[in-house]
């Protein structure tokens, strides 16, 4: 599986920190209402503050941070309301207390911990693989299941690795299914096509492996383009042809589009460095099938 990659670096730094914060946000957010089978362990002003930023962030994003990421202008702004006239040290809001903070505010707002809820979690991750979505989505659909069933979410790390592991079993399915379906004819087939030039002259700049010319769709509508485009369809519908076992499997239709797509995107240095030969033709497939569904499409755009 190549390596996948939900948010940009920045987004990632957004999504594992706390957010800025607005004033209206602020005022709703850190408040001074306590509930008193908590109050034993808020005696000191920075346990107060603490508890008052840690419980403001959850409300605010379904989390937790450690005391280092807190916002000095936050930190700033709830010893003010807390009546402070001293600069607070947060690094003396001890791992002890927040720990216990985390597990009071969770009960108080019915939520469970994420470490109580990972095999769950996991699962969910396992169903979603085998849907159309892309990693991506994949990512938000799990935040958006962790706020269904109300579960603390975790670093963005942690879905990262989720993600990419269960599309990694997922994939050796696949291609453990796609193998034990592909006859020793077919086999060969896809082996050729993976390193054959476009005519029969050596592979060059101006006339590249078929594959990576089979990439481009041709939507010119002159007639010697028109031509080009349809000699190209017919290789994808001959190969296509002799997969037709292949092609109805249901079990690839979902996911194949990441892999076509993935063929698309890369060099085809990046592809023959792929060393399990059986996991190529996996991606070989899944790219021939979405040739031959989009290539029909354009030529109805151009017949239109």
């Amino acid at each position: 599986m190549p390596r996948i990659n939900l948010l940009k670096d920045k987004d990632v730094e957004l999504f594992d920190n706390p957010a800025e914060l607005t004033i209206d946000e602020k005022k709703v957010l850190f408040t001074l209402e306590f509930d008193n089978n908590l109050e034993p362990n808020l005696r000191k002003d920075i346990t107060i503050v603490g508890y008052i930023l840690q419980k403001g962030y959850f409300l605010a994003q379904k989390k937790f941070f450690v005391p280092s990421q807190f916002r000095e202008e936050d930190i700033n702004y709830v010893s003010k309301l807390c009546g402070l006239e001293y600069k607070i040290d947060i690094t003396e809001y001890k791992r002890s207390l927040y720990t216990q903070h985390r597990f009071f505010i969770l009960n108080k707002f019915g939520y469970r911990a994420f470490s109580d809820c990972i095999t769950l979690f996991e699962k969910e991750a396992l169903e979603l693989v085998k849907t159309p979505q892309r990693p991506k989505e994949i990512f938000y659909s799990l935040i958006s299941f962790l706020e269904e069933k109300k579960i603390e979410q975790p670093k963005h790390y942690i879905f990262a690795q989720t993600i990419s592991k269960s599309l990694n079993v997922f994939e050796q399915n696949l291609v453990n299914l796609v193998d034990k379906n592909l006859s020793i004819t077919q086999k060969k087939l896809l082996d050729e096509m993976m390193n054959l030039p476009s005519n029969n002259d050596e592979v060059t700049s101006k006339n590249p492996y078929l594959i990576t010319k089979l990439k481009k769709v041709i939507q010119t509508i002159t007639p010697r383009k028109i031509k080009q485009s349809i000699d190209d369809f017919n290789i994808i519908r001959d190969i296509h042809f002799h997969l037709s076992n292949i092609t109805k499997l249901n079990e690839i239709s979902g996911i194949l589009n990441y892999y076509a797509v993935w063929v698309l995107k890369a060099e085809h240095i990046q592809f023959d460095s792929i060393r399990d030969i059986e996991r190529k033709r996996l991606y070989i497939v899944s790219f021939i099938i979405y040739q031959y569904r989009i290539r029909q499409d354009a030529f109805v755009d151009i017949f239109l």
